[in-house]
């Protein structure tokens, strides 16, 4: 087994001379420089076949598109209406902003709207006094899968207080301005016409 074991090493360096008597000369250095280049090509020919491969059919494990379409759309509707606050009554004019978020997916469709007031203002009678109203309000709804289409309304919620500027230490007074709110969807999920009403927001 020592002889063997002997016979071994003596073979391996005398490759390991004959390979570096080689590299030596010229002959030997361009030799063992095409080796390399055929050997790099075709490890990048191999990365690039299957980077394709992979890349043409995805694995089996991956997961499903949660939310394989969605649409937004954003409107600005007109927001008038007479609400009661105090002694006052309360005549306000301004606008609501709506953004309307609509995923589709083959297990549901969910549908999320979020709105605000964008410069809605009033006057009291018959004090005269001038009045804002400030807020936003969300809702979300979620039905079985399929195209939406047709009217959805919710009630929303926002804040009526004096425009003036509190003087005191105690909170400026306030009261809720409730606001009914229509949407109309087509099937793609886009909005196409909302309106607003005052006072019909508290069910």
């Amino acid at each position: 087994m020592h002889s063997a074991w002997m016979h071994w090493r003596t073979a391996l360096r005398d490759t390991r001379e004959q390979r570096a008597n080689t590299s030596a000369t010229p002959e030997g250095q361009a030799l063992h420089r095409g080796i390399r280049r055929s050997v790099l090509g075709l490890a990048g020919a191999m990365g690039l076949a299957v980077a394709l491969i992979v890349g043409w059919a995805p694995p089996a494990w991956a997961p499903l598109c949660d939310s394989c379409f969605m649409r937004v759309t954003q409107l600005m509707i007109p927001l008038d209406g007479d609400w009661s606050f105090g002694a006052d009554l309360v005549t306000l004019q301004g606008q609501l902003h709506l953004v309307t978020q609509v995923m589709m997916s083959a297990a549901s469709t969910r549908i999320d709207v979020h709105a605000n007031l964008a410069d809605v203002l009033g006057v009291g009678a018959p004090s005269g006094d001038m009045y804002s109203a400030t807020g936003t309000d969300q809702m979300s709804v979620e039905t079985p899968p399929g195209p939406v289409f047709g009217s959805l309304s919710f009630p929303a919620r926002f804040e009526l207080r004096p425009a003036f500027r509190c003087t005191s230490p105690d909170p400026c007074p306030s009261t809720v301005l409730p606001v009914r709110i229509s949407l109309l969807f087509q099937e793609d999920g886009r909005l196409t016409d909302a309106s607003a009403v005052v006072g019909e927001g508290t069910d």
